[in-house]
Formats: structure tokens, C-alpha cells, sequence
């Protein structure tokens, strides 16, 4: 650690404004367990004028998080959107800092802030749909997946996530039909969270025999995820083959 702090110090003096010594540096003396001067670093670097000081903030939020200063992080990540407002990574980490200490609607308050200053911003918008889901705000989350999907009708994750919360939190009719439709794609895949979302979307339409293919390439892909043992479970159960069901 000693020789790559002075290699890091090295290229943070050839070039003050550079972020990436300064994150070295950060680096390398928070994992010599010397946040001392990981703080003093970037605390001088606050002292120049430089287009890198939104993110001189956000290393200085960082620290103040692994030192679980709670108060004096969240002021480092205020200072961050003062200076860069349209910069999704802060508000991310924020949210999770909020979210970590359960402070779960604080976390959700800052992604809806992060989505209106950037509303096209899919990574902030996926994220919003995934903490809303943790927080069984299923309803939102759809209609977050539904935003996301006019945006960008083909990414993949969206499509994933919002037909499982279609099939298990919905259920109905409509919203099995829609999540099948989304699910369709999925049939090359070689992604098992995304074949085992078209097998179950087969088996809730009543096509339990034309899911288990999918169902079967998923668990062999990952057969230690208890969902798809489940899953598969119930549609060899439905397909008449009630032993396979027991053991899955």
C-alpha cells in the first residue's frame, strides 16, 4: 500500500484536477485502515477550483460512509447534487444509504428526485421499480416496469421483472396474457431468471406442458434457486407427473 500511495500521490500532483489519483489514494488508505488521511486528502482537494469537485464530494460522502457518519455523508451527497445535479451514481448510493438503515421511503424519495431531474434515465429508473418492489409497492413497481418499457420497449430486465410481478401479484386474466407476451422473448435465451420466467408464464396460461422446457433449462442452469424448484414443482404437477412434483 505504501508504494501505491506514492505512485497515486505522484500522478495527483502531475495533475490536480484528475479524479483517478484521488480515488487511488482514497482507496489505498482506507484499505491501510487510515481514514484519517483518506479525509484530509480529499478534504484539501475540496480547496480547488476543479470540474472533478462534484466528484471530490461524492469520494468525501464515500469515507464518511465507511465511517458510519450518517449526518456528514448525507450533507457530502447534498453538496454533490448542489454542484451536479444530473448525476445518477449519488443518488443511488444515497438511496442505499438510506435503505440500509431502513429508512426506506427517505431512500425512495431521493430515486423520485433523481427521476426528475434525468426522466429518461433508465438506471435510476430501475433501481425506483426495484426498491419499490422491496417495499411491497407492487402496483407502483408495475407502473414504473410500464414507464420504463415505453421508453425502451426491448430491455430485457424490465420486461423480465414486470411479468413475474404480473403473474404473482397480479394474476388475473389480462395480466397473465400480457406477461406471456413479454415472457415470448425470452424463448433463446440463455439467461435462467428469464427462462424460468417464460416457463412459469406458460404455466400460468394453462400450458403447463410447454412451460416444462424452459422450467427444466433454468433449475439445470441454476439448481440451487428454491423459485424454480418451485415453480417447476407446481407444473410437473399439473403435467400429471406427481412424483417429479414431490421431490422438486
Amino acid at each position: 500500500y505504501d508504494e501505491a500511495i506514492a505512485e497515486f500521490a505522484r500522478a495527483h500532483r502531475a495533475n490536480p484536477a484528475a479524479i483517478e489519483p484521488l480515488q487511488g489514494l482514497v482507496q489505498a488508505y482506507l484499505a491501510q485502515g487510515r481514514p484519517d488521511l483518506a479525509l484530509a486528502t480529499v478534504k484539501a482537494q475540496l480547496r480547488i477550483t476543479s470540474p472533478t469537485l462534484h466528484q471530490a464530494y461524492f469520494l468525501l460522502a464515500q469515507i464518511y460512509e465507511k465511517q458510519n457518519q450518517s449526518a456528514e455523508a448525507i450533507r457530502a451527497y447534498q453538496r454533490v447534487f448542489d454542484i451536479k445535479a444530473t448525476w445518477d451514481a449519488p443518488y443511488l448510493a444515497l438511496a442505499q444509504h438510506y435503505y440500509a438503515r431502513k429508512e426506506n421511503q427517505k431512500g425512495l424519495a431521493i430515486l423520485d428526485t433523481a427521476l426528475r431531474v434525468m426522466p429518461n434515465n433508465q438506471i435510476v429508473a430501475l433501481h425506483l421499480a426495484g426498491m419499490l418492489e422491496a417495499n411491497q409497492n407492487f402496483e407502483r413497481a408495475i407502473a414504473e416496469y410500464e414507464k420504463i418499457l415505453q421508453q425502451d420497449a426491448n430491455l430485457e430486465v424490465a420486461m423480465n421483472n414486470l411479468s413475474i410481478l404480473l403473474l404473482d401479484k397480479r394474476g388475473d386474466k389480462a395480466s397473465v396474457e400480457r406477461a406471456l407476451k413479454l415472457a415470448r422473448r425470452f424463448d433463446n435465451s440463455h439467461n435462467a431468471a428469464y427462462l424460468d420466467t417464460l416457463g412459469w408464464a406458460l404455466f400460468k396460461s394453462g400450458q403447463a406442458s410447454r412451460g416444462l422446457p424452459y422450467l427444466e433449462k433454468a433449475l439445470a442452469a441454476e439448481p440451487d434457486m428454491p423459485s424454480y424448484h418451485y415453480h417447476i414443482g407446481l407444473a410437473y404437477k399439473a403435467a400429471g407427473e406427481k412424483d417429479k412434483a414431490k421431490t422438486h
